[in-house]
């Protein structure tokens, strides 16, 4: 399966998921849309699709017979991802307008992904341990098998999480750490992210995009 084929049938995916998302988004667990967007993130990277015992192909499938169908051409079947075995012709040895264009959307995301990434990891490790009661008594309560750490910004406007194997909950400064309630929404809130380790899965959809920058449904992604 060429780039431009993984890249349709990824696309006929999204709509699907915005469709579904539109009319049922306060019918189905939130879990399922979760799932339903790394289908079609799967569906984005992988060059095959996986047969499954049931149905319901879980996304990976589906459509596959129209998608196949799709001319790769010379272009597509010269880009990463194509597993077919077709000779190439002199004329298709050469790299194309379409790849050199391609390679640079890649390159100008990834340096762009990546700048943001270090950018924002040296803001974050200004800041300073939390050390509000409440919040070191939440902290034993509900510890992981990574070291999980609390800590304050006032660079920051809302709470995140940031870091895999050090996950760290930062909190903004000006919020108000009285109100146990709130705090207490906000840091479990940010617990379940640290939990379903959400740092890769963002990691996995910025990859999906440096990949797929042509395609303008993975940006709605």
């Amino acid at each position: 399966m060429s780039l431009f084929q993984m890249s349709v049938a990824g696309g006929v995916l999204i709509l699907f998921i915005v469709v579904i998302r539109a009319l049922a988004i306060h019918r189905l667990p939130k879990t399922t849309f979760l799932a339903l967007w790394m289908i079609a993130a799967l569906r984005l990277l992988l060059p095959f699709s996986i047969p499954l015992t049931f149905n319901i192909h879980i996304g990976l499938d589906v459509f596959s017979d129209v998608v196949q169908e799709l001319p790769s051409g010379n272009i597509a079947s010269t880009l990463p991802g194509d597993i077919g075995t077709a000779v190439p012709s002199p004329a298709t040895e050469h790299i194309s307008t379409f790849e050199i264009l391609w390679l640079v959307g890649v390159l100008l995301l990834a340096i762009y992904f990546s700048i943001s990434y270090f950018r924002s990891m040296r803001k974050f490790r200004m800041s300073i341990p939390d050390n509000t009661p409440y919040i070191q008594n939440w902290l034993t309560a509900h510890q992981i098998s990574r070291p999980l750490a609390v800590r304050s910004s006032d660079l920051i406007s809302s709470p995140l999480t940031y870091g895999i194997l050090h996950p760290v909950i930062l909190l903004p400064k000006k919020l108000d750490r009285n109100d146990q309630v709130a705090l207490k929404y906000v840091l479990t809130h940010e617990y379940v992210h640290i939990r379903r380790f959400d740092a890769i899965t963002k990691i996995l959809f910025a990859a999906v995009l440096c990949i797929h920058w042509f395609n303008p449904l993975v940006w709605v992604m």
